[in-house]
């Protein structure tokens, strides 16, 4: 049983969060919880929060709420929650499950910056519904504070980008940025009939005629890091390169390790005021994905 001081967890209206929550409590030795919750999604989460009460006491966790839309807001209060508890030099189990990326991505720069020993934890879905959508209502891209690239005016732009099985986020990424060229990672896998739906997909609806796909499996190995890399380094003396992750959360934590190598690059994220309540359903606790 490993020992942790903080796990750091995220609200959400899924299954996983409660099993994901449940898990790690009986897995590992935690000295305390810390509860994100986005401001946007209370309603959401709020039938999911309740269920805390059944097996953590109000002394267990502390809640700490975030904005989805004010990003600057929330690094300032990662930034004070950090420096407050002087959560420096401790051991953290980061559950990234139903987080969104701009907060991985936020709590993984003020891990790194206070020198926590840091694991991330992630727990896929026992299955996916087939939707006809999956998100809506999309905000324009972000760059990630401290994480944003190097952007040459006079140099064109390329993006990496992992996707799922969410094209509306891809489709406003490509329209804002108006690349050179898109490298599109689609998600392989049996067990979703990810190679050939996703990409099936993006095919029919991506109106974009400069997009190379390729396919990783997020979940094994290096969580796409080799892959990025490559094209990273036959690319960044002559475009500017962003990243963004749309597919499994995993690759959120290979783009980050990039950014760190490769400074230049940088990393990119689409706020959405709306999402498929029914879009996963259960949880694989068998199978529990851990990263260092």
């Amino acid at each position: 049983m490993a020992k942790f001081n903080y796990l750091i967890t995220c609200a959400g209206w899924e299954d996983r969060f409660v099993d994901g929550l449940k898990s790690n409590i009986e897995l590992h030795d935690i000295d305390k919880i810390i509860i994100l919750r986005v401001n946007e999604f209370t309603e959401k989460t709020k039938n999911n929060v309740a269920k805390l009460g059944e097996f953590l006491g109000n002394d267990d966790f502390q809640e700490v709420e975030v904005s989805l839309l004010d990003d600057a807001k929330t690094w300032r209060i990662l930034e004070a929650l950090f420096g407050d508890l002087a959560i420096s030099s401790q051991s953290l189990c980061i559950d990234i499950t139903t987080m969104p990326r701009f907060l991985i991505w936020f709590i993984m720069h003020f891990s790194e910056y206070y020198k926590n020993n840091s694991k991330y934890v992630y727990f896929k879905p026992e299955r996916y519904e087939k939707c006809n959508w999956l998100t809506s209502d999309t905000e324009e891209p972000r760059l990630v504070f401290k994480h944003s690239g190097i952007f040459l005016p006079d140099q064109p732009t390329i993006l990496i980008i992992q996707t799922g099985f969410d094209i509306e986020r891809v489709n406003q990424l490509i329209y804002s940025y108006e690349p050179a060229k898109v490298y599109l990672w689609a998600q392989t896998g049996k067990q979703y009939d990810n190679a050939i739906e996703n990409i099936n997909k993006h095919k029919e609806q991506l109106q974009y005629q400069e997009i190379e796909y390729f396919e990783i499996d997020a979940y094994r190995d290096d969580y796409g890091y080799a892959s990025m890399e490559r094209i990273i380094l036959k690319t960044k003396d002559e475009y500017n390169i962003v990243l963004s992750s749309f597919g499994p959360k995993p690759a959120s934590l290979a783009m980050f390790k990039l950014n760190k190598e490769y400074p230049e690059v940088g990393l990119s994220y689409v706020l959405v005021k709306n999402y498929n309540d029914c879009y996963s359903h259960g949880t694989d606790i068998e199978n529990i994905i851990i990263v260092e």
